[in-house]
């Protein structure tokens, strides 16, 4: 029996997708989820994992690279990122096609990051894997960020918050050179 790990913990996907609202966050992905009522729902947010790249290799398996299982951590601000991928699993209960926009902001001042539209078809109920990628995204700030998802059709938003945190620069002790 397959297994989903939801805002209510984890039930087999005959009982999927759980009756209840709830929120919680998982440190180990770094993700929010289950933060939409599940009943009645299309479409279901199951985790997002947040990583530099995301690329599906033969045979359906998924390479994760670059993960940020804690936020983001950098020694300085403006912090570049050259591609900053959102990898997000949801469960369909149907054959659909589903039409979304996707903004990341920072929350503090609710500047906007990035934004994109766009949709992913489903040929039928099950798990649905979305990998969206941001090109050249600048965080100008320490903070907390929000990666959220409109669903077209669904009441709530699919939100995903993490943090961008200083890390010191680790020190680098050269040993002496050999004397001749």
């Amino acid at each position: 029996m397959a297994l989903s790990t939801t805002g209510c913990g984890t039930v087999p996907h005959s009982q999927y997708p759980p009756p209840v609202e709830t929120c919680q966050y998982d440190r180990a992905i770094s993700s929010y989820y289950g933060c939409a009522p599940t009943e009645g729902l299309m479409l279901t947010h199951d985790y997002t994992v947040i990583c530099e790249h995301a690329r599906m290799e033969f045979g359906g398996k998924w390479t994760i690279i670059g993960l940020f299982p804690n936020g983001i951590g950098t020694p300085q601000i403006p912090f570049p990122l050259p591609v900053l991928t959102f990898f997000q699993a949801f469960h369909s209960d149907k054959a659909q096609q589903y039409r979304f926009t996707a903004k990341l902001s920072q929350l503090d001042n609710g500047a906007v990051l990035a934004s994109a539209n766009g949709g992913v078809h489903t040929a039928q109920a099950g798990p649905v894997i979305v990998p969206l990628a941001l090109g050249n995204i600048q965080f100008k700030a320490f903070g907390l960020y929000s990666w959220s998802i409109e669903v077209e059709g669904q009441d709530e938003p699919f939100l995903t918050q993490f943090n961008v945190a200083h890390v010191p620069q680790p020190m680098m002790i050269m040993p002496p050179a050999p004397r001749p």
